[in-house]
């Protein structure tokens, strides 16, 4: 349904968004109000890394448990299904479809799909976190609202869908590029997110059965980091 696609694509909205969070406090906060670099000796740029990548993992594992717990109610000797809360237990149940019930949750993946891109200029690694949230979310969410016409005809994906997430990922690589990467051109700028724009659409209509959670920020952040080096 569309409220549940909503709540999925909210979740895997979050790790992104504290990705971004993290850097800009970082680089803009602790070295460039604060002036905390001067006493630690550890610039902003280093010290966001530093935030990034233990948060990324604490996030990991805590997804990793509680989807644990949540799926211990299938043993029936070692079932601790009751210690997780109840607001905890409504967001997932939420979020998950009807066969994702017996699988785990795509946060933890997603966050794991961002580590080989993640060396990448900032604002290029920014925008393919957001593409595969962001533009997948418009996506899916467009094409339950308005999508008529679907192709392959045998797919649930829809026309509208396609324009709507190549849309709102070429916006939103736009946009990143624009705020985090400073030495190039508006040329550039605009060649680097049609291709990730156009990496994401390639990967929703291929249609393969690797999940896209993985593929889009994968695929789309080294296409972006190719030609961000190459041009």
């Amino acid at each position: 349904s569309l409220k549940t696609d909503v709540y999925r694509k909210a979740l895997h909205l979050w790790p992104a968004i504290i990705i971004i969070i993290l850097w800009l406090f970082a680089v803009y906060i602790w070295e460039g109000i604060w002036n905390a670099d001067l006493i630690w000796k550890i610039p902003g740029e280093q010290f966001g890394t530093f935030l990034i990548i233990t948060s990324g993992y604490s996030g990991i594992l805590i997804f990793a448990a509680l989807d644990y717990v949540r799926l211990s109610y299938v043993f029936k000797k070692k079932n601790f299904f009751h210690l997780l809360p109840d607001k905890v237990s409504n967001i997932l149940i939420k979020s998950l479809k009807r066969h994702e019930m017996f699988e785990f949750t795509k946060p933890a993946v997603l966050i794991l799909a961002f580590t080989p891109i993640f060396f990448l200029p900032f604002g290029i690694f920014a925008a393919a976190s957001l593409i595969g949230t962001i533009g997948d979310g418009a996506a899916s969410i467009m094409g339950l609202k308005y999508g008529k016409y679907k192709f392959p005809k045998n797919s649930n994906k829809t026309i509208i869908g396609y324009i709507a997430g190549f849309i709102a990922s070429f916006i939103i690589s736009f946009l990143c590029i624009l705020i985090f990467v400073f030495d190039i051109s508006l040329t550039k700028m605009i060649l680097i997110a049609i291709s990730g724009a156009l990496t994401f659409f390639v990967i929703d209509l291929s249609n393969v059965k690797i999940d896209d959670n993985i593929l889009n920020p994968l695929f789309s952040g080294l296409v972006m980091g190719l030609l961000y080096f190459l041009i």
